[in-house]
């Protein structure tokens, strides 16, 4: 639809749930998660109704592994990266994972941490760091809710803390600081937290850490799911920021 409530289209259309739409960085694709094959996976389809498997708009599946078991949710489309591709980030029973949107068979798994599942993954603006949302390490472990932090990492393998990509953490508390969403110059996250009242709020900080956190709601209802306007192309020469 557009932003003004207006010329709402419906894009899929069948008996199952079909979630968390996002967008491709031309605008030309939509990736979501979808269980019409039987599991939780990937798909993606143009921004238009969707056809049968006769017609030019049928879903692609993305991240197909029948059998696994695997269960794939919380996509986020890459910007180009310097090979001019681009990569879909996504949560697969645990872990993070990356999947080429014109190469279902190139999937590849970002982190592996046993101690607790990583999820909620969303790209920096230059594709050279994913953040993520992650219970890893924490006191609350195996208790998904209580206790989540917020990471980054190279979009490559994980590695151990002697190697080149271990994750780097910006929040250290046992709150829940959840949903990370890069800004779009690439020096701030936004985050959903409890920190302050116990209460969801959304709050910004730095790509380094939370030092200086500081809080953009504040009432008695709950506020998720940052997300960031997008800065206008006329515009996007020059910013900087801390994506590396």
């Amino acid at each position: 639809m557009n932003s003004n409530g207006t010329k709402r289209m419906r894009l899929t259309n069948n008996a199952i749930i079909d979630s968390n739409p996002t967008w491709s960085p031309d605008g030309s694709r939509i990736a979501f998660v979808s269980e019409r094959d039987g599991d939780l996976d990937i798909w993606a389809m143009k921004p238009v109704p969707e056809t049968n498997n006769t017609g030019n708009n049928f879903p692609q599946n993305l991240t197909d592994d029948s059998g696994s078991g695997a269960f794939d949710s919380d996509p986020s489309w890459s910007p180009y990266l310097s090979d001019g591709s681009t990569r879909i980030a996504f949560h697969r029973n645990g872990d993070v994972w990356t999947v080429d949107s014109d190469n279902p068979a190139s999937k590849t798994q970002i982190t592996k941490e046993s101690t607790g599942p990583d999820s909620f993954p969303n790209w920096a603006p230059k594709g050279t760091r994913i953040t993520f949302q992650s219970n890893r390490n924490t006191t609350a472990f195996p208790n998904a809710g209580a206790d989540q932090e917020i990471y980054t990492i190279k979009p490559v393998a994980e590695t151990s803390s002697s190697g080149t990509n271990e994750p780097r953490h910006l929040t250290d508390n046992t709150v829940r600081d959840e949903s990370p969403a890069w800004s779009p110059e690439g020096s701030h996250i936004a985050f959903m937290s409890t920190r302050r009242d116990n209460n969801l709020e959304i709050w910004v900080m730095s790509t380094l850490s939370d030092d200086n956190a500081f809080r953009m709601t504040n009432n008695r209802g709950t506020d998720e799911y940052p997300e960031w306007q997008p800065v206008p192309a006329c515009t996007r020469k020059g910013t900087t920021g801390n994506d590396s």
